[in-house]
C-alpha cells in the first residue's frame, strides 16, 4: 500500500511537471536563441544530476532526509519549470543544426538520433555487468551520475557556443522591441505590465510557431506546411510509442520468455542503430549532394524536396512493416518485420531538417530554438501521452478477439501521415542565412546586416 501511495503521488507530480513543461518549453526555446545553446544544455543536465543525487541521498538516509522518499518529487517540478526533457532535446538538435551545412542536416540529425538506440543496447549491458560484479544496484547510479557530471563539464568548459554573440544580441534586441511595442503608452503602469506579460506569454506559447501563417498578398489563404509537418511528427512518435504493446503481443501470441523478448529488443535496437549510423547517412550523402554551381535558393529547395520524399518513403516503410507484422506466423518472422519498421526512423531527422528549412523561409527569421522546442513538444505529446493512451486502449480492448488491431492502427496512422505530407506545398525556399539577412534589413531599416547574421561554427556558404 505504501508503494502504491508513493507511486500515485509521484505520478501526480510528474503530471504537474508535464503541464509546467508545456507552458515553459516555448520560453526556454526562445531563451536559447537569445543566450546560446550550451547554457541550456548545462542547465538541463543539472536537473538530471539533481535527481541522481537525491536518489543516492534517499538510498542511504531515508529516515534523515526531510520528507523521506517524498523529496524525490522535487525533480519533476524543477524539470517542468526548465522545460526538460523537450528543451534539452531541442538544444542538442539546435547545436547540431548550427554546426552543420544545410545539405548535411538530415545526415547529421540521423547520427544524433542513432545515439539513443545505441545507448539502449549498451546501457543495460553495462548495468547488468556492474550489478553482477558488485551485487548492488547503487553502483549503476554512481556510474550514471559520474557520466552526467562528465557531460556537464564537457559542455560547460570545452564545447564552444554555436551561436555568435552578435546573433544573440540581435535576438535579445528583437525580443525586447516586441515586448516594448506591446505596451500602451497611455495605459496605467499596471496595465502596461499586464500587456507586456500577455505578449511575453503569447510569444512563448510553444505551438505558436507551428500555427498556419497568412500568405503574403492574401487575406484568407494560409500556409499550413509547418502545421502538417508537426502533426506528422506527432503521429510517427505515437507509432513509436506502441513498442510496449508490441512486446506484449509477442509475449501473448508467441509465448516468449523474458530471454526471447530480450533478443527481440536487442535486434530491433541494433537494426535501428545500423540504419541510422551506416545506411541512411550513406544514402543521404549520395542522393543529396548539391552541385556547387547551384544558387542558395535552388540548393534549399532541392534539400526540401529530398527531405519530403524521405518522409514519404519512411511513412510507407513503417506502414508496410506493421502490416507484415499482423500476418507474421512465427516469432522470428515477426522480429524481421519489426526490424523493417526501424528503417522508417529516418523520418525524425528528415522532419527536423525540413521544419528548419520551411520555418526560416516562411518567417524570415532563424529562431531555431523556438521551432525545435515546439517540435520536441509534439514528439513528447505523441510518444508520452497520445501514443500510450491510444495503443494501450486498443490492445487492452481487442487482445481477446483481434490482437493484431494495434498493427492496423499503426498502419492507419502511417497512412494518415502520408496523406498529410501530400498536402505540403514547397514555396520558393531560401537558405536560413539569407532569410536572417532579409529580416535584418526590415528590423533596422538599412543594408548593413553583417553583424546580425546567425553565424554557426561552419559557414553556410
Amino acid at each position: 500500500m505504501i508503494i502504491c501511495a508513493l507511486t500515485a503521488k509521484y505520478l501526480v507530480f510528474t503530471i504537474i511537471g508535464g503541464i509546467l513543461t508545456f507552458f515553459t518549453v516555448g520560453w526556454w526555446g526562445g531563451y536559447m536563441d537569445r543566450y546560446g545553446r550550451t547554457r541550456i544544455l548545462v542547465l538541463n543536465i543539472f536537473t538530471v544530476i539533481l535527481n541522481d543525487l537525491l536518489t543516492i541521498l534517499v538510498f542511504f538516509y531515508p529516515n534523515k532526509v526531510p520528507g523521506g522518499y517524498w523529496i524525490l518529487v522535487i525533480t519533476p517540478i524543477v524539470q517542468g519549470i526548465l522545460g526538460t526533457p523537450p528543451t534539452l532535446g531541442a538544444a542538442e538538435t539546435a547545436y547540431m543544426r548550427d554546426v552543420s551545412e544545410p545539405h548535411e542536416l538530415s545526415r547529421n540529425f540521423s547520427f544524433l538520433v542513432s545515439i539513443f538506440p545505441i545507448g539502449g543496447v549498451i546501457g543495460p549491458t553495462i548495468g547488468s555487468f556492474l550489478t553482477e560484479r558488485t551485487g548492488t544496484l547503487i553502483t549503476v547510479l554512481y556510474t550514471t551520475t559520474a557520466m552526467h557530471f562528465v557531460y556537464a563539464s564537457i559542455t560547460w568548459f570545452l564545447m564552444p557556443e554555436s551561436v555568435s554573440e552578435a546573433s544573440m544580441i540581435h535576438a535579445r534586441n528583437r525580443y525586447a522591441t516586441k515586448l516594448v511595442s506591446a505596451a500602451d503608452a497611455d495605459a496605467s503602469p499596471f496595465r502596461q505590465r499586464l500587456l507586456v506579460f500577455a505578449e511575453a506569454f503569447w510569444d512563448s506559447f510553444p505551438l505558436r510557431v507551428l500555427t498556419p501563417k497568412r500568405l503574403p498578398n492574401s487575406r484568407w489563404k494560409r500556409d499550413y506546411d509547418l502545421t502538417l509537418l508537426a502533426l506528422s511528427a506527432g503521429l510517427v512518435n505515437m507509432i513509436m510509442a506502441s513498442g510496449g504493446d508490441v512486446f506484449q503481443y509477442g509475449l501473448y501470441t508467441f509465448k516468449w520468455s523474458s530471454v526471447e523478448l530480450g533478443y527481440f529488443i536487442s535486434a530491433s535496437g541494433l537494426s535501428a542503430a545500423i540504419f541510422l549510423t551506416a545506411i541512411l547517412p550513406v544514402v543521404v550523402s549520395v542522393l543529396k549532394r548539391a552541385p556547387s554551381n547551384l544558387q542558395h535558393a535552388d540548393s534549399a529547395r532541392r534539400d526540401a524536396v529530398f527531405d519530403l520524399n524521405l518522409l514519404r518513403v519512411s511513412s510507407l516503410t513503417i506502414a508496410a512493416g506493421y502490416a507484415l507484422m499482423a500476418f507474421a506466423p512465427t516469432g522470428f518472422i515477426f522480429t524481421l518485420c519489426y526490424m523493417i519498421t526501424t528503417f522508417g526512423q529516418g523520418f525524425i531527422p528528415a522532419v527536423q531538417s525540413m521544419a528548419l528549412n520551411l520555418y526560416a523561409s516562411a518567417s524570415g527569421q532563424d529562431n531555431a530554438g523556438r521551432l525545435l522546442s515546439a517540435m520536441d513538444l509534439c514528439y513528447g505529446l505523441g510518444a508520452r501521452l497520445f501514443g500510450p493512451l491510444v495503443f494501450g486502449a486498443v490492445f487492452a480492448n481487442t487482445v481477446s478477439f483481434f490482437p493484431t488491431a494495434i498493427f492496423w492502427t499503426a498502419v492507419g496512422c502511417a497512412s494518415t501521415i502520408f496523406l498529410l505530407l501530400a498536402f505540403i506545398r514547397l514555396p520558393n525556399l531560401s537558405c536560413p542565412r539569407d532569410a536572417e539577412e532579409r529580416n535584418s534589413h526590415v528590423l533596422r531599416g538599412d543594408g548593413d546586416d553583417a553583424n546580425h547574421e546567425i553565424e554557426p561554427l561552419l559557414g553556410h556558404e
